[in-house]
């Protein structure tokens, strides 16, 4: 990030103070929602498709094609009815709302509340393309800082124009330097590991 002392009159330092403060702002914002659509994510694909995967194995196996033992039928039944039951729970005990529905009412609700203060977020989505969002992280050779999260947006409405345009430069500048230092604190992370496994194989050649 740059410099907190800034070069120029005192309107200047302000309106650098200001950009400071939202920015800080915006990361709060944003390590909310990877938060919450983390959170999400984790529930929907690993416990919400599992319980519906078990309940529509084992009504197949009760009403579909029935078995002609007693204690098999039995058995599913009784997971039918476990599998029944632990998705209404999940339901009645709100952890649906908030793990499934609260990501999706995040964006607008803090909108709601931030249109007071000519203030909005938007998903900041860079990567285009489905198939390069499928791509594991380490597989990304230059991995935006911002990608993925919310960004903040000034309303022209309630502010001038040159201070919308220099927070937009502002932000931009704040994360390429972000990410050039991630970048770097990778590579260095990347060459002593190098380094310690060359280190190891040459002992081990020495030792033969």
């Amino acid at each position: 990030m740059a410099n907190n002392e800034f070069p120029g009159s005192e309107d200047e330092k302000s309106v650098f103070f200001i950009y400071q403060n939202l920015l800080m702002f915006e990361e709060s914002l944003r390590q909310e929602y990877i938060s919450l659509y983390l959170r999400r994510r984790k529930y929907s694909k690993v416990f919400f498709l599992w319980i519906l995967s078990w309940i529509v194995y084992f009504f197949y196996g009760v009403f579909i094609v029935p078995s002609n033992y007693y204690y098999v039928s039995l058995l599913y039944r009784l997971c039918l009815l476990a599998g029944i039951i632990t998705l209404l729970l999940f339901y009645l005990s709100g952890l649906y709302s908030k793990t499934l529905m609260l990501p999706l009412k995040f964006i607008p609700y803090t909108n709601k509340c931030l249109h007071p203060y000519n203030l909005k977020i938007v998903p900041n989505r860079t990567v285009k393309s489905r198939f390069f969002r499928l791509l594991p992280y380490r597989l990304l050779a230059r991995p935006n800082y911002g990608e993925g999260g919310v960004r903040l947006v000034l309303l022209s409405k309630g502010f001038d124009r040159s201070f919308c345009e220099g927070w937009e430069m502002f932000r931009q500048e704040y994360w390429t330097s972000e990410q050039n230092r991630l970048m770097q604190k990778r590579d260095k992370k990347r060459t002593e590991t190098i380094s310690k496994y060359s280190e190891r194989f040459s002992k081990k050649k020495k030792k033969e």
